[in-house]
């Protein structure tokens, strides 16, 4: 499971010749976790797009703002139930773009956690006006912060769950503090999905990821990838 093994040993008889005893050793494991993106947008997610890294390059994403399934309900405010009466809930997939993550084979998955931390638009957080049957027409709003949702599952024609993954639900809640198992299931690589809400500058928003690999409260390893959202 280790890495880099550290041996400490002593000169009994200080003489700094051969006359040195083992007596101790550990063996330190690399902790690290691993986001990526296709930042050099050529739809696939491999080391060409590694100088993204760091504010350079970022990939785009269209933000999530047409109404695919003609329901009168903007794409943003659907596919979660977020309104028990907006029934049909179909978006379309190319608004849902995978980032890559991963973490080393020797983790625990029963142990481990995971934080996300990025400029979040809560789906609970969507706003409706108006009603239909008084003959008023409605409005969806967004909050008025956050330019970003990430999804632990997407599927077209599937529906996903509002609630945060730490509540059994499919949203990556920003700064939440999750259940490695509950975004990995019983692998070590997955994908979670990015939506763009809001458009944004180049290279904006910027998505963090934090492993705390013993589940004891100590995230020692981390990494973070940029991205921009436009309008299509």
């Amino acid at each position: 499971m280790g890495d880099l093994r550290i041996e400490f040993d002593s000169d009994v008889d200080g003489d700094a010749t051969t006359n040195f005893t083992d007596v101790d050793a550990v063996r330190l494991s690399g902790a690290g976790i691993k986001l990526s993106v296709d930042s050099n947008n050529d739809g696939v997610l491999d080391a060409k797009d590694e100088p993204g890294k760091g504010g350079g390059a970022s990939q785009i994403l269209h933000v999530n703002d047409d109404d695919t399934d003609a329901d009168g309900v903007p794409d943003y405010a659907d596919g979660f139930d977020r309104f028990a009466d907006d029934s049909r809930d179909n978006t379309d997939a190319d608004f849902f773009k995978g980032a890559g993550l991963s973490i080393p084979d020797w983790v625990d998955l029963s142990k481990a956690k995971v934080k996300f931390v990025y400029n979040e638009s809560s789906p609970l957080d969507v706003g409706r006006s108006g009603d239909w049957a008084l003959g008023q027409p409605r409005k969806y709003t967004l909050p008025a912060t956050g330019a970003l949702r990430l999804w632990k599952y997407y599927a077209p024609g599937t529906s996903r769950n509002k609630n945060s993954v730490q509540n059994d639900g499919t949203f990556i809640k920003s700064g939440e503090v999750v259940d490695a198992a509950k975004i990995f299931g019983n692998t070590k690589s997955t994908l979670v999905f990015m939506e763009a809400v809001k458009p944004t500058a180049d290279g904006a928003i910027s998505i963090a990821v934090y492993l705390d690999p013993l589940g004891d409260g100590n995230f020692v390893s981390s990494d973070k990838v940029v991205v921009t959202a436009r309008e299509r």
